[in-house]
């Protein structure tokens, strides 16, 4: 199985669980867009009798389930053991009451922008000429 597919399967139990897995919380914001964007490797692992992809009514969205439970057991046990692009999902920031969530892979960005801010304020400062 591909590290590609690999992640994908992560997201599935990410969304599935509505983002809470073993204590943490996850981000499920665009993991369906994922999907539709990535649909033939959805495909791909339902032929491979990994997955299963099937829709309630005509209208819903479709949802993703595990063949066997016991592979949903083993990748999210590797889910609590890997360090991927996933984990960027986990909530470090949760306010409820205002429906914010904040996760690691926005945290992380904004910090590498204060680093690159730091390192720059004084060329920014020395070039804008305050009047």
């Amino acid at each position: 199985m591909t590290k590609y597919e690999q992640y994908i399967l992560k997201l599935i139990i990410i969304y599935n669980s509505n983002g809470k897995i073993s204590g943490k919380r996850y981000s499920v914001d665009n993991i369906d867009k994922y999907f539709e964007a990535n649909k033939l490797k959805l495909m791909t692992l339902q032929e491979k009798g990994i997955i299963h992809i099937y829709n309630k009514q005509e209208q819903e969205p479709e949802e993703y389930n595990f063949f066997s439970s016991l592979m949903q057991d083993f990748v999210r046990q590797e889910f609590d053991k890997s360090i991927s692009d996933p984990e960027e999902r986990e909530l470090v920031l949760e306010f409820d009451k205002f429906k914010i969530n904040i996760p690691q892979q926005k945290v992380n960005m904004v910090k590498i922008m204060y680093r690159w801010f730091l390192k720059n304020i004084q060329k920014i400062i020395k070039n804008y000429p305050f009047q």
